[in-house]
């Protein structure tokens, strides 16, 4: 892969607390310092009067989710069209793009859409499966309609389910990414395994046969919406958020980057061994195509999951990693507070970490370099438990990756000697070479390159402040 990946912040847009005419050159320079490239703006959709109900049920200072869309028209409360098109270009100007929210899947319940056309959505059907009549709705003219679902979750009762089953709402969705295309640089497309021709007639139609369900849906939706999408707006950006494995899938269909949930479980779940073997097993052109995270509106805070103990460790790893870096709003300042999307303000009064910002702002602004947004990258085995390692490469430059997981002691048994295989390095030949480090700017102790090796002498103690090196071989 050559084209730079992406390096994305993603702003909870109502809890931000600023209208789009209100966000300023120099919030979007500050941005643009810290090394980000987008900036998803998570949640500018219109919040229907159905959807606020509905959450109010549940909380309430809940304001509504704005994941039950009930039409592509921005939040009042955030602005109008035009106030995101000022905005879009200021961030041009500033070198950013912005992202945006599409929710195929399904609408809010009471949107216009759910009377307009009916057909659209999944109504009332034992023919095609086994009805539960609780996950059902009625309209307000009489049709009995299915709220969105994830089939290994409860519905989500404050949306209508759409049916791609249904040719012109598939001609709809695409003139709605047409739309979105417009006003936005790309977008984050939430469930979109949900919209899978497997997934969608095993789920809504298991009763109907694969004859009857190829005639009215030939061919997967993404494949036709993203090539329309780019063939007026060519360098338009797709992001699925995606699980169960079908991750690759989505990738060959289109999408320019997929969630890696995959690799957060592996981090959360502290198995060293097993993400040496993910790091190593798993297609380089899969993780090119990755969106990486430690935290996200869905999932809890960084800094509660990891903790301050191995908090900079993941960071790191998902900023040197190749593919794209998602850093979410607070996630720098160390919140520990999981916010629900329906909610517009913190419930707690957290006071930032400035040391945790600080090491953000010096991370992003190395993880921006070229060398990891675009270079080749090497996984191998140290043989050192609990120390993943690997290479990264751009142009003529060299940098070793070794992140301790084991708060400072990986490197003990080794006394920090770090032996990598020579076959990295067929172009030079065996002597000393100088080491310089990324993080700290100076020079190391240098790497002396044998026959089959090259050893590179880590200061084992050091890792227990700094639990990782990003050290630069200068041939």
């Amino acid at each position: 892969m050559t084209s730079s990946s992406p390096l994305i912040f993603e702003l909870n847009a109502r809890l931000y607390g600023r209208r789009f005419a209100d966000i300023t050159h120099s919030d979007l320079a500050y941005f643009r310092r810290l090394g980000f490239s987008h900036i998803w703006l998570m949640g500018i959709w219109r919040i229907s009067q159905g959807a606020l109900k509905v959450s109010k049920r549940f909380s309430p200072d809940f304001e509504g989710s704005p994941y039950a869309v009930p039409a592509y028209d921005v939040n009042p409360l955030l602005g109008d069209e035009d106030d995101l098109g000022r905005l879009r270009a200021r961030a041009h100007r500033e070198g950013l793009r912005i992202l945006v929210d599409f929710v195929p899947n399904h609408m809010a319940f009471d949107a216009p859409l759910v009377d307009e056309h009916p057909e659209y959505f999944v109504r009332f059907d034992p023919d095609s499966r086994d009805e539960r009549p609780e996950w059902y709705f009625e309209s307000s003219r009489g049709h009995t309609v299915a709220f969105g679902r994830d089939p290994y979750f409860p519905p989500w009762v404050d949306t209508a389910q759409l049916d791609y089953t249904n040719l012109e709402l598939r001609h709809h969705q695409t003139a709605v990414l047409a739309r979105l295309a417009a006003l936005s640089d790309g977008v984050r497309c939430d469930m979109a395994m949900l919209l899978l021709r497997e997934q969608i007639k095993q789920q809504w139609y298991p009763k109907k046969s694969w004859d009857w369900f190829n005639m009215r849906m030939p061919d997967e939706f993404w494949r036709h919406g993203i090539a329309e999408t780019r063939r007026v707006h060519p360098d338009f950006l797709f992001i699925a958020e995606a699980y169960w494995g079908k991750e690759p899938y989505l990738q060959q269909l289109g999408f320019d980057f997929t969630y890696n949930k995959t690799l957060y479980d592996r981090l959360a779940g502290r198995g060293w061994d097993a993400l040496v073997d993910y790091l190593e097993l798993t297609s380089r052109e899969f993780l090119f195509h990755s969106l990486h995270f430690i935290e996200n509106h869905d999932e809890e805070r960084a800094q509660h999951v990891f903790g301050p103990e191995m908090h900079r460790q993941v960071a790191a790893l998902i900023l040197t990693l190749p593919g794209t870096p998602l850093i979410h709003q607070g996630q720098m300042e160390g919140w520990r507070e999981k916010l629900p999307v329906q909610l517009v303000r913190r419930r707690e009064h957290e006071a930032n970490d400035p040391a945790l910002m600080d090491f953000y702002a010096k991370l992003l602004r190395v993880g921006s370099d070229p060398l990891f947004r675009a270079g080749r990258f090497h996984p191998f085995d140290s043989g050192i438990r609990g120390l993943v390692s690997y290479f990264r490469e751009y142009k003529h430059r060299r940098v070793l990756v070794a992140i301790d997981f084991r708060e400072g002691r990986a490197l003990e048994a080794t006394h920090g000697h770090l032996s990598i295989p020579g076959t990295f390095f067929p172009d030079l030949t065996p002597g000393e070479y100088r080491v310089r480090d990324l993080w700290t700017g100076e020079f190391e102790r240098p790497a002396r390159l044998e026959s089959a090796r090259m050893i590179v002498d880590l200061e084992a103690s050091r890792s227990a402040d700094i639990p990782f090196f990003l050290l630069e071989i200068v041939s």
